[in-house]
């Protein structure tokens, strides 16, 4: 008996063949209730003449190509007719239709293929004796299901030709998670070369000394560093927004405020004792520094009330 595949499984007759053996009058009853019907055996083939083809597709014996655009009006369906409807603007791109809303043509068509989670593969082969000796658990099938995404990627790269007009995209959630965690990787040579040119900006700005700058710096990259530890302990997780981007825009938002300190410190002339020196400074600028840091919270925790996750927590983190 062959592999089962979607080109020979037909469900209607394989309940009949079964039958014979045990009664599966309710597996039957829920097939029909979701309208598996004979799955792919009665569709028509993209290429009749394919050797996959099935004997039984309605366009296999006249060899004719099928109306594509018509049997993606309004969506296709499944291998449950009632369960599985891919809509229309779901699975095409481009699309170019007549005034009858009839479709035409499409520039683009999405495929999806659904896989097992890791908690279900290994469920499925927990009790397989041939991977007693291995260790299975969840973790492994999380990796084969990784190795079988990036594998899937790299042979549909491969299967178009270079002169080919046609282009495919293949993408995966390995595929997401590899682009964020490249993306999330911590640089730190941009990270120094960014407090550098804080330094040197606001050191050259406010006409200090190069000891106050740079000493200003470090206190707000070491406060950014501290919160982002809080945060690593509380749970919150980390994405590319986190690594590339609140560093330095924690740092631009705290380095002003020390700007202006430093600024109106100056100002204030050598000639005044240090203590009145020092209230005159807090007294012109207090009030502005303080007003920025509790508008800067309102705006980072109102940010985190959005519902969506890598927001919420880079909200959080710079909050």
């Amino acid at each position: 008996m062959p592999d089962i595949q979607w080109m020979n499984l037909d469900p209607v007759k394989l309940m009949e063949e079964l039958s014979q053996f045990t009664s599966l009058e309710g597996f039957k009853e829920m097939l029909d209730k979701a309208q598996v019907g004979h799955a792919y055996m009665n569709r028509p083939c993209l290429d009749p003449s394919d050797p996959d083809c099935p004997l039984s597709a309605p366009n296999k014996e006249q060899g004719e190509s099928p109306d594509i655009a018509g049997r993606l009006q309004g969506g296709c369906h499944g291998f449950s007719r009632k369960f599985m409807h891919w809509q229309e603007e779901l699975i095409l791109g481009g699309r170019v239709k007549n005034s009858q809303e009839i479709l035409l043509s499409a520039e683009a068509l999405q495929t999806m293929f659904l896989l097992m989670s890791p908690k279900q593969l290994y469920e499925h082969f927990k009790d397989d004796y041939e991977i007693h000796d291995i260790n299975w658990n969840e973790e492994k099938a999380t990796a084969i299901l990784e190795s079988w995404q990036r594998k899937f990627v790299e042979v549909v790269h491969q299967s178009i030709p270079d002169n080919s007009s046609q282009s495919i995209h293949a993408f995966s959630t390995t595929t997401l998670n590899d682009i964020m965690k490249s993306f999330s990787d911590v640089s730190v040579i941009r990270v120094a070369a960014g407090l550098c040119l804080c330094d040197h900006a606001k050191v050259g700005l406010c006409q200090v000394p190069g000891a106050v700058g740079l000493a200003g710096v470090l206190l707000v990259a070491l406060s950014v560093a501290a919160g982002l530890g809080l945060c690593s302990l509380l749970g919150l997780s980390f994405n590319a927004a986190t690594t590339q981007v609140l560093p330095f825009l924690a740092l631009g938002i705290g380095v002003d405020d020390m700007f202006l300190l430093a600024h109106s410190f100056t100002e204030a002339g050598s000639n005044i004792p240090f203590k009145e020196r020092t209230g005159d400074c807090l007294r012109r600028t207090g009030t502005s520094v303080a007003l920025t840091s509790i508008n800067n919270m309102i705006a980072f925790f109102m940010a985190a009330l959005v519902p969506i996750p890598a927001l919420r927590a880079f909200s959080l983190q710079s909050f």
